[in-house]
C-alpha cells in the first residue's frame, strides 16, 4: 500500500466520495464507514455511497444512515424527480419567499399519487476531488452515481481484496493476500497517523469479525489479527452486536455511538479485559502488506 501517495492525494482540498457496489458485504461496508468517521474527525467534507440502501440487518453499524444513493455535490446541476403518471399534474411553477425558491407541482384532477418521501434530490454532472472505492471490482459499477468518464478529473483510490478487481485509479490497494478490506482500510488509517475513533474502530472490528468466521477461518490474515489488536486497544470491543443497541428513531435508523455504550457499561459496573489480553498474541510484524 502507497502510502506517502495516499497521503499526498488526501492531502487535496475538496469533496471526497466513499463508494461502495451495489453488493457490498458487512466488511466493505464496515470499511467505508470507518474511514467516514475518520475522515470526518479530520474536517473533510466526505460522503458514503452506494446504490444499495442498507437494510435492519446491518443497522447496527455506526453513521449507517450517512450512505447516499448518489454522489451530492456542489457545482452539479440538482435533479428533482417523483413518480409520475399521466395526467396527475396541472402544471409546475415556482415562487421565490424569504429567500426560498419554492417549486409547485399543482395537482390534476386525479391528484398526486406520490409522497414526500417517494422524492428524490440528486446532482449531476458533478465528480468528487477524491474518490475512494472499497469492494468496487469495476468503475462503471458507479454509473448510477456520476459520469465515469468525468472521473479522469478525479484522484481514485482504488482499495479491494478481490482478484477480480480491474486494478484501476492512481493508487491501487488491492491485495487479495488480505482475509479482510476492514484491516485494510484499518491499516492505511493508523499508518496514516489519523486518530483512531472510537466508532471508527468498532465498525472495523465488527467487519473483519464478520469476514472471518469471528477469526475463526483458517485464511484469517496475519494483518486481521495485528489490526484486531490495534482496534481493541483504542476501545473497540471484540462482542456480538445486541438488538438493544439498536433503536428507531424519526422513522430512521439510529445507533448510539461507542461512547455511549462504554459509558451505560461503567455505570453498571462493568470493567475493562487487562490489557495483555487485547494485545494480538498470533502475528508480529509489519503494519504495512505491500
Amino acid at each position: 500500500m502507497d502510502i506517502e501517495r495516499i497521503r499526498e492525494i488526501l492531502s487535496r482540498e475538496g469533496d471526497i466520495a466513499i463508494a461502495l457496489s451495489a453488493n457490498y458485504s458487512q466488511d466493505e461496508l464496515a470499511a467505508a464507514l470507518g474511514l467516514y468517521l475518520t475522515l470526518k474527525n479530520v474536517g473533510r467534507t466526505v460522503q458514503v455511497i452506494s446504490k444499495k440502501q442498507p437494510n435492519v440487518e446491518i443497522s447496527h453499524f455506526y453513521s449507517i444512515d450517512k450512505i447516499k444513493g448518489g454522489f451530492q455535490g456542489r457545482t452539479g446541476d440538482l435533479v428533482v424527480s417523483f413518480p409520475y403518471q399521466e395526467g396527475e399534474i396541472e402544471k409546475i411553477s415556482y415562487t421565490m419567499e424569504n429567500g426560498l425558491l419554492n417549486i409547485v407541482v399543482k395537482s390534476g384532477e386525479k391528484g398526486l399519487n406520490f409522497s414526500q418521501n417517494d422524492v428524490r434530490f440528486n446532482r449531476s454532472g458533478d465528480t468528487p476531488v477524491i474518490l475512494i472505492t472499497i469492494g468496487v471490482r469495476n468503475l462503471n459499477e458507479l454509473s448510477y452515481a456520476f459520469d465515469v468518464n468525468l472521473l479522469n478529473n478525479s484522484s481514485v483510490i482504488n482499495i479491494d481484496n478481490n482478484q477480480n478487481n480491474q486494478r484501476f485509479g492512481n493508487v491501487v490497494s488491492v491485495i487479495p493476500e488480505a482475509s479482510t478490506v476492514s484491516e485494510l482500510v484499518s491499516d492505511m488509517i493508523y499508518s496514516l497517523g489519523y486518530n483512531l475513533d472510537l466508532d471508527a474502530c468498532q465498525n472495523m472490528l465488527w467487519g473483519m469479525m464478520t469476514a472471518t468466521n469471528n477469526f475463526q477461518n483458517p485464511k484469517t490474515s496475519g494483518l486481521a489479527f495485528e489490526m484486531a489488536g490495534i482496534l481493541m486497544r483504542a476501545g473497540a470491543q471484540r462482542k456480538q452486536v445486541s438488538t438493544s443497541q439498536v433503536q428507531v428513531q424519526n422513522k430512521g435508523q439510529f445507533t448510539p455511538s461507542q461512547n455511549q455504550i462504554n459509558q451505560q457499561g461503567k455505570q453498571q459496573g462493568q470493567k475493562n479485559p487487562p490489557p495483555d489480553w487485547l494485545a494480538p498474541k498470533i502475528y508480529k510484524g509489519s503494519t504495512n502488506v505491500e
